[in-house]
């Protein structure tokens, strides 16, 4: 999901642009998360550099509940909402049941 909402945010797909508009926020703030999500999916799938990835998983976690906040106080569809929220605990269980178990603090619960 990084990997692809980066590159999406980096390239302007209308959809991720509109959707950044809707909330507020200025158009060049898709190439700071766009940029940051990119490094933030290399660092994970890099072998190694343990450190690195729990800045990255970090990363992710602020991203994902940032974007729950900014969607509920814009007042935006509850869709939205629910599927972020869910996308958010399905990023956090994929390290509790992938290769490698991810600190808990990233859980969903």
């Amino acid at each position: 999901m990084l990997l692809s909402g980066g590159i999406a945010d980096l390239v302007r797909v209308p959809a991720t642009t509109e959707g950044v508009l809707a909330l507020g926020y200025p158009d060049h703030f898709l190439t700071i998360l766009g940029v940051w999500k990119v490094l933030g999916a290399i660092a994970i799938l890099a072998p190694r550099f343990p450190r690195l990835k729990e800045w990255a998983y970090a990363g992710s976690f602020f991203d994902f509940t940032g974007a729950i906040v900014a969607h509920t106080v814009s007042g935006s569809n509850v869709d939205h909402v629910i599927w972020t929220s869910l996308l958010r605990c399905a990023r956090s269980s994929r390290g509790r049941y992938g290769r490698k178990a991810a600190p808990s603090a990233y859980s969903c619960h």
